[in-house]
């Protein structure tokens, strides 16, 4: 079987064809109209505290990655097909499968998540995803080099230009699959879990497991059309594999991808707000001389949490000056909102039933008497989830 590269044609005439070229300028504006839209949407993350690290990696990653693609189809427009377009053709597709790794760990992260709110970057998978990223890096840069040396910049019927074509259909296939897995993991978990404490994360999770089933379709449909040629040894119409094999899998993935994102930022926004809200409220009920138990005297309190919903549970970390609390029946340092069915795992529960905490060790004396005097709570607002509703 005589090996060619899926993107060669018989006829070098084919290229000058007007449909072609009216597919190639069609492909530079849609590339550029992305690029503004991967710019501009780097520009809010500067205004934005949540997911910081985790979004200007992301969209530095795909910023580039538009940007060396409109390149590329100027190039090829101008040039043609040859050893410049192939070596921007490898270059950008690194940095387009950084950003999906970068999406990936994020939510590998979140699954394994049982940690409460932190600004470190992938404090669990931190080291697999900078290995997987130097695997990536490498692999591209050996092929690279080959080919500008053992291969002598040949194309044509080049083994080593198909395989590496194959290599990166199969790799973005492979993170599309990972993707969808870990997306559909974590809905079962949040479904099976209490659905009226987690009714938020349900609705938000499901929402990007229908964006990830047509970011895995986009993948596949690369690999369908990058495979036709070996097995067929027939070449594809040119228009049909341009449009299928990089104007779809690349436009739509990036697209869902920054919706995703920033999804993810809004979330937590609303989760700083609702946590807020929440003890706003509970201000306003200790002010009103409504307590728990109704004839609970308290000292002032000052508390500061950190919020974070995982599938393993929402957890809101709370540090009080006074030892003792109004609501929570004692001092408290950590409260855990707990989304398992296993009540037998809480170590107590409120009157609400959906509380389990942890008693500080320091206890200080309390008053207590029958005229239920109630003091004021004063609550200093530092939420910061690291992981949406």
């Amino acid at each position: 079987m005589t090996i060619l590269s899926p993107y060669d044609v018989k006829d070098s005439n084919d290229r000058s064809t007007s449909v072609f070229l009216s597919v190639e300028i069609l492909a530079i504006i849609l590339y550029t109209s992305l690029s503004v839209v991967c710019l501009f949407s780097l520009y809010k993350t500067f205004y934005r505290k949540e997911s910081v690290i985790l979004s200007r990696l992301f969209h530095i990653f795909i910023c580039i990655f538009v940007s060396l693609r409109v390149v590329w189809y100027i190039l090829r427009v101008a040039t043609g097909e040859g050893p410049i377009t192939f070596s921007l053709n490898t270059i950008s597709f690194l940095f387009y499968l950084s950003g999906l790794l970068v999406v990936l760990f994020y939510w590998l992260e979140r699954y394994h998540q049982t940690y409460v709110s932190t600004t470190e970057f992938l404090p669990k998978m931190k080291i697999l995803f900078i290995s997987s990223i130097t695997c990536l890096y490498v692999g591209q840069i050996i092929i690279l080099i080959l080919f500008y040396t053992v291969n002598h910049q040949k194309r044509e019927g080049s083994s080593l230009y198909l395989s590496n074509t194959l290599i990166q259909a199969t790799v973005s296939l492979l993170i599309g699959v990972i993707f969808l897995l870990t997306i559909l993991r974590t809905y079962l978990r949040f479904t099976n879990a209490d659905k009226d404490l987690c009714r938020n994360q349900i609705q938000q999770v499901r929402k990007i497991l229908l964006l990830s089933i047509i970011f895995s379709f986009c993948f596949l449909i690369r690999t369908i059309i990058f495979i036709y040629q070996p097995i067929t040894e027939k070449y594809m119409n040119q228009e049909i594999f341009i449009t299928f094999g990089y104007f779809i899998p690349d436009i739509i993935p990036t697209l869902v991808q920054i919706i995703i994102i920033h999804t993810n930022m809004k979330n937590e926004v609303e989760d700083n707000k609702f946590f807020n809200n929440l003890y706003d409220d509970e201000n306003e009920m200790d002010d009103s001389g409504v307590t728990n138990d109704g004839d609970e005297d308290y000292y002032n309190n000052k508390n500061t949490y950190n919020s974070t919903s995982t599938p393993n549970g929402s957890i809101v970390d709370n540090e009080y000056d006074d030892e003792y609390h109004p609501h929570y029946g004692g001092s408290t340092k950590k409260i855990q909102f707990d989304f398992s069915n296993n009540n037998n795992n809480r170590s107590n529960t409120t009157s609400s039933g959906d509380l389990s905490f942890i008693q500080n060790d320091r206890l200080s004396d309390r008053e207590s008497g029958n005229g239920g005097s109630t003091h004021t709570t004063q609550t200093k607002k530092e939420s910061t989830p690291l992981i949406s509703k």
